[in-house]
């Protein structure tokens, strides 16, 4: 598996370890593991990306990183081309093209010389249209028809694939699996604790932190003393603006910033302090952080976008309101925040949900399928190797 900056780590290694259960070797390429990414050394990670770039992020203002980081990863993208050439896998399975236009010519060329190449387009929209840089927009789409084969989440992103020109028969939709974060039964908390509403995950504009901001101010005072929103994330984006605009809008003691990367290991703890799991989105295709929240019974409140109405529905298990709609996100938290009992029905109508999400064990089998048609059409070496060597 190819994902340069490890960007749905959590993700690419619940496949892993689900293909790896199936019997397959699967080596996962990206950056180097940073402190808080706990990983076991069975997960076969190697990080053929970014080695002067980690090093210097953070030291360098953000043109310069980028432009190191650009161009380091067109030369990282040729070594890995050129290594696969001496040791051929039989599939090279993207989940990430971090530089398109960069990775168009490695990809044509593992495709036609090596072993068929498939992407899972996580976001039909690349980057949920907020890219770090102009350079990651350029062939953010056309990209998608140098691979033999596209996988999605939904019949949704499959049909927005599909009127972009790639034809339905080289899209398949598999399932995003439930992310296992330890989840155990949270504490329950005396009446008088404020109701904590989560909004978790990398901080970037698409997120709509400023919506909760809004509809925090729209909410009556007195009803306010009785919540807080905690924002839990490392930032991807100034926080200045937001956390003026809450003051600005007398919310600010309301919101706990707690602006950081979280480790997996403390990924539990921060979850287990939310009464009420918000998803303000703008855009989204499929949640990580979702798919992860499930299991630990709470509300939800979410956007109408991507998966979220797919997933959940509207009064069951929790709400879900129009996007970009700061008046119907205050009516959702206002509804949760006044009655304790609809609270708790839907999240342990969230409790059942998760149970009815495909396991990884059926992912990793559909997955595999996708893998030994696209070898049995590719016949050759490929097709006598098997399945014995996957790089993902």
């Amino acid at each position: 598996m190819i994902d340069p900056s490890l960007f749905t780590l959590p993700y690419d290694l619940a496949l892993s370890r689900a293909l790896r259960a199936q019997g397959c070797d699967v080596t996962l390429h990206g950056r180097r593991l940073r402190a808080l990414e706990d990983v076991s050394p069975d997960d076969g990670i190697e990080a053929p990306f970014y080695a002067l770039s980690e090093r210097i992020k953070g030291h360098v203002p953000g043109k310069i990183f980028h432009l190191v980081k650009g161009l380091e990863h067109a030369v990282d993208i040729t070594r890995l081309a050129r290594k696969f050439r001496r040791i051929p896998p039989s599939v090279v399975h993207f989940q990430w093209s971090a530089l398109p236009a960069v990775d168009l010519a490695a990809v044509r060329y593992i495709r036609l010389s090596l072993a068929p190449a498939i992407l899972t387009v996580h976001d039909v929209k690349p980057f949920n249209d907020a890219p770090t840089s102009m350079l990651q927009r350029l062939g953010s789409s056309s990209i998608w028809r140098e691979f033999d084969h596209l996988i999605t989440h939904s019949e949704t992103s499959r049909a927005i694939l599909c009127q972009h020109g790639i034809h339905a028969e080289r899209i398949s939709v598999i399932p995003h699996g439930v992310l296992d974060t330890a989840a155990t039964t949270a504490p329950t908390l005396p009446d008088a604790a404020p109701v904590t509403i989560l909004l978790f995950g990398r901080i970037k504009p698409y997120k709509g932190i400023d919506l909760m901001i809004e509809a925090l101010g729209r909410i009556p005072p007195q009803l306010r003393t009785h919540c807080r929103v905690l924002i839990v994330g490392e930032p991807m984006m100034a926080v200045d603006t937001l956390q003026q605009r809450a003051a600005a809008l007398g919310v600010a003691g309301n919101i706990v910033w707690d602006l950081r990367y979280v480790s997996d290991g403390d990924m539990a703890a921060v979850f287990r302090q939310a009464d009420i799991f918000a998803f303000p989105y703008r855009e989204i295709d499929t949640s990580g952080v979702l798919m992860s929240c499930l299991p630990y019974g709470k509300p939800i409140i979410a956007s109408a976008v991507g998966a979220f109405p797919k997933i959940l529905e509207d009064g069951v298990h929790g709400r879900i309101v129009p996007p970009e709609d700061p008046a119907a996100l205050a009516d959702a938290v206002t509804a949760l925040l006044t009655d304790p009992a609809l609270r708790a029905t839907y999240g342990h109508n969230v409790t059942t949900l998760s149970a009815r999400i495909p396991s990884w064990d059926v992912i990793a089998k559909q997955t595999m399928a996708v893998y030994e048609r696209l070898i049995h059409a590719r016949g050759g070496a490929a097709h006598r190797h098997g399945l014995r060597q996957l790089t993902a």
